[in-house]
């Protein structure tokens, strides 16, 4: 009798030994699971892939996970990267968040940069059109050519057409001789800087840090309209990190992502003076703005 009970003792030992290295095996391959971001192209250089290893270095760090950066060479693919779960993180301009943020249910906003509470889009020009800085849109532009940002971009192309038709009231086809899109913002200054074309919408943070660089020389490029302020750049946290890493996660990154103020190198690599909590709330009314250009069919969003 007391052979069969040791012999069930061990049975069972053995049983709660396979369930618990089969449990904590299992832990740990969740744990393993990289954690990947991305974000937005503002210029093609390779400084940019430099700057983003250290951001994925310092990731790495604070989170005690694997860490990818997964470099995008457009705004759509972004999005794209972010609705298929292939990324955690985005950094996002204001349209492509939202439209982020819809495809993946249960993100946050974990943080924005204190300039993206109040953004602008800079209208310049190319001093051969003689046009002067004014409140209101030029006229008389028919004869001149202009270029946007890329389709997608927040404050190169999306906000700038929704200005000209609510505020301005432009109809886009007789306005100008022709109409154009860079690949981003400093292909845009660099475009008018060289007059490739007369006119441009640009994104305000770059267009200053363009100058302080002086990659753009102040007498061939003027600011000759300023649009009113919007939400625009933020972090991003998918609803799918929150599954896979915990319901505390989205706190913990926010903290990582704020402690980034103490670095100057890093909060460099996005023209911010420094991040600010940020949350789906703040991007309502912007949110309000791409559904009335989706229903008027001058903003449409990428499809799987």
């Amino acid at each position: 009798m007391e052979s069969r009970l040791n012999i069930v003792s061990v049975f069972v030992i053995v049983c709660v030994s396979l369930i618990t290295s089969k449990t904590q095996a299992h832990d740990k391959s969740e744990s393993a699971k990289p954690f990947c971001f991305s974000a937005i192209p503002s210029n093609s250089t390779e400084w940019t892939q430099i700057r983003y290893h250290r951001l994925e270095n310092y990731f790495q760090n604070k989170l005690q996970l694997p860490v990818c950066f997964i470099p995008v060479s457009t705004y759509e693919e972004t999005v794209d990267l972010f609705r298929s779960g292939k990324i955690h993180l985005g950094w996002f301009g204001g349209v492509t968040g939202i439209q982020a943020r819809e495809s993946v249910p249960d993100s946050q906003v974990l943080a924005q940069g204190f300039e993206d509470q109040f953004f602008k889009s800079l209208l310049i020009a190319h001093h051969s059109t003689g046009l002067k800085y004014s409140t209101q849109f030029p006229e008389h532009t028919n004869k001149m050519t202009l270029l946007f940002g890329p389709q997608a971009s927040t404050s190169g192309h999306i906000m700038p057409l929704y200005f000209m038709r609510h505020l301005g009231n432009f109809a886009l086809d007789n306005q100008f001789k022709s109409i154009g899109n860079s690949h981003n913002h400093v292909d845009t200054i660099a475009k008018i800087n060289n007059h490739e074309f007369d006119l441009g919408f640009v994104n305000y943070t770059v267009w200053f840090s363009e100058l302080q660089s002086n990659n753009v020389d102040p007498r061939k490029v003027k600011i000759i309209w300023e649009s009113p302020g919007y939400p625009d750049y933020h972090w991003l946290l998918s609803g799918n990190a929150i599954r896979l890493f915990g319901t505390s996660f989205p706190e913990k990154l926010r903290h990582i992502i704020l402690d980034m103020n103490a670095d100057a190198g890093l909060i460099s690599i996005f023209r911010r003076s420094h991040f600010i909590r940020g949350q789906n709330s703040d991007y309502n009314d912007l949110q309000s703005i791409v559904h009335q250009l989706e229903s008027e069919n001058i903003l449409t969003r990428a499809t799987d």
